[in-house]
C-alpha cells in the first residue's frame, strides 16, 4: 500500500524542512507556492527553485513544471497533473506555482500543511473536503484538525483533539538575537553583501533604487531577498544575526526540523489510525 501524498503550502524554512522529512519517510510531498515568493532564506530553502527551476537539498530535488518542460522532460502541452505524475515517478519534489491552478483542479493529496497565510486560502479551494488539515499553532485555520506547537516549550509536538489544554496558546518568541532590514520606499532592491558575510555598524548592505541601506549594527547576513526585485515599503529585504547565534546561516535551523518532526507525527498518526479501523 502506497503512502500518502502531502500539500505543503510555502517553501520557507518549515516547509522546506517538513517536505524533506516526509520525503526521507517515504511520503509523497507536493509544495505550492506563491508565484515570487519572498523569502529571506531562499538561499537554503526550496524557494531557490522558483527563481532556478529546481533545487537540490540533502540529496533530494524539487522541481517546478516549467522547468520539466523547458529540459524536455515533458511535451508543451503537459498538464499539472502530468508533472505531478511525473515528479512521484522519479524520485522529485514537485513545486506547483498559485498561477498554474486552474478551476477544477484538486490536488491528489490526503493531508495539506495550511503553513502559510500567502497561499492557505488558495490551498482549501483545490483540496477536497476529505483531505485532512494540519496548521501550526499560531495560524488561524479553524477546520485544523491537528496543530503543530510553536511555542519554545512544546515546540515540534502535536496538539491533537484529546490533548489541547496541555498547551499554551502562544507564537513562537524569536530566541534568537536577529534585526530585519525593512524597505521604506518602493523600487528595485539590490544586495551589497553575501549570505554569511560579516557586516559591521554603518556599512552599505544594500540599496533600494538610490537610497543606500546601511547595517545598525555588528553582525553576520543572515537572509536578503533576491537582488533585482521590485519591493514595497515594509518589505522584508535583509536579516542581520548576532555572531554567537549564526554558525552556520546556510542550513536549516533545528527549529524547523522540530516543526517537521510533529508534522510526520501527525501524518503518521492519523494514517495508521484509519487502517487500522479499516
Amino acid at each position: 500500500m502506497p503512502l500518502p501524498s502531502v500539500l505543503i503550502c510555502g517553501t520557507d524554512d518549515h516547509a522546506t524542512a517538513c517536505a524533506l522529512r516526509l520525503f526521507r519517510a517515504g511520503y509523497q510531498p507536493i509544495l505550492l507556492s506563491p508565484d515570487s515568493p519572498a523569502d529571506l532564506h531562499h538561499h537554503r530553502t526550496f524557494t531557490r527553485a522558483v527563481h532556478l527551476g529546481s533545487k537540490t537539498i540533502n540529496a533530494v530535488r524539487a522541481r517546478t513544471w516549467s522547468s520539466a518542460i523547458e529540459s524536455e522532460l515533458l511535451p508543451l502541452n503537459s498538464k499539472l497533473d502530468d508533472f505531478i505524475r511525473y515528479a512521484t515517478l522519479n524520485n522529485e519534489i514537485p513545486i506547483v506555482l498559485v498561477k498554474e491552478l486552474k478551476r477544477g483542479f484538486y490536488f491528489p493529496v490526503n493531508f495539506a500543511l495550511l503553513f502559510d497565510e500567502q497561499t492557505n486560502q488558495i490551498a482549501k479551494t483545490h483540496i477536497e473536503e476529505n483531505v485532512v488539515r494540519i496548521a501550526l499553532q499560531d495560524l488561524t485555520s479553524e477546520d485544523a484538525q491537528y496543530r503543530i506547537a510553536t511555542h519554545p516549550f512544546y515546540l515540534g509536538r502535536v496538539i491533537y483533539p484529546f490533548n489541547q489544554d496541555e498547551f499554551v496558546a502562544s507564537t513562537y518568541p524569536d530566541q534568537k538575537k536577529r534585526t530585519i532590514i525593512s524597505a521604506d520606499r518602493e523600487g528595485v532592491f539590490q544586495t551589497s553583501k553575501d549570505i554569511g558575510q560579516a557586516v559591521f555598524k554603518g556599512d552599505v548592505i544594500g540599496t533600494v533604487d538610490d537610497l543606500s541601506l546601511k547595517s545598525p549594527l555588528d553582525g553576520i547576513i543572515s537572509g536578503q531577498l533576491n537582488s533585482g526585485l521590485f519591493v514595497k515599503p515594509g518589505v522584508a529585504l535583509i536579516e542581520i544575526s548576532d555572531k554567537s547565534q549564526a554558525p552556520n546561516v546556510r542550513i536549516l535551523p533545528v527549529e524547523s526540523f522540530a516543526i517537521a518532526g510533529g508534522v510526520l507525527e501527525a501524518v503518521s498518526y492519523h494514517w495508521h489510525q484509519i487502517h487500522k479501523i479499516s
